[in-house]
């Protein structure tokens, strides 16, 4: 090798993950299984759930005209994620019924849920090694919603061992009540 000759070293850098972004150093204070629940690649999960649809009526036919899960005591449910663009995609199965959703980067702690035309800004944080989200705002094409529109999310994660969590999620608005919350356990598949 003569003094002129250039070495090229190739360093293969993982990004860092949507949540790892959004959290910044207290990415690393969530629990082991919600570390690798939020981390990078493609990642696969099934549990059951326990889910509950208002109680109005109006509001169990809006729920089920947007294909939302139906009220159960114990249902079978599918997750499954990995990467989409500058996010994550998000596949849900409950019972017969998909729903797929894509998380995006927000501002300082703040993950953006798309479910088609509506988005949701949540706000994130970690407490005691646990994951939890509520809602700053909703839009609904870009164009932000009144508070009594928006929708209310109040989301937690809490770990059960190295492969799985207890998780909990209520939706809400002011004006309709509670629309839906499920709850229940996630296990990875391998």
């Amino acid at each position: 090798m003569t003094a002129n000759t250039t070495v090229l070293v190739s360093t293969s850098v993982t990004p860092a993950s949507l949540y790892a972004r959004a959290l910044g150093p207290l990415f690393h204070r969530l629990a082991p299984v919600l570390t690798r629940l939020h981390g990078t690649g493609e990642r696969r999960l099934h549990g059951t759930l326990k889910v509950r649809v208002g109680a109005r009526p109006h509001v169990r036919l809006m729920m089920s005209i947007a294909r939302m899960p139906r009220s159960s005591e114990a249902v079978e449910s599918e997750v499954a994620l990995g990467a989409h663009r500058n996010g994550e995609l998000w596949w849900r199965r409950v019972g017969d019924l998909e729903m797929v959703s894509v998380q995006l980067p927000g501002g300082d702690k703040e993950i953006i849920e798309r479910i088609g035309p509506l988005a949701i800004h949540l706000f994130t944080e970690v407490r005691k090694g646990n994951l939890w989200q509520r809602s700053r705002y909703t839009t609904l094409f870009g164009i932000p919603l009144p508070a009594t529109l928006g929708m209310q999310i109040v989301a937690c994660e809490r770990a059960i061992d190295a492969k799985s969590f207890f998780f909990d999620v209520r939706l809400r608005t002011p004006l309709l009540g509670c629309l839906l919350q499920y709850r229940g356990t996630l296990r990875f598949e391998n």
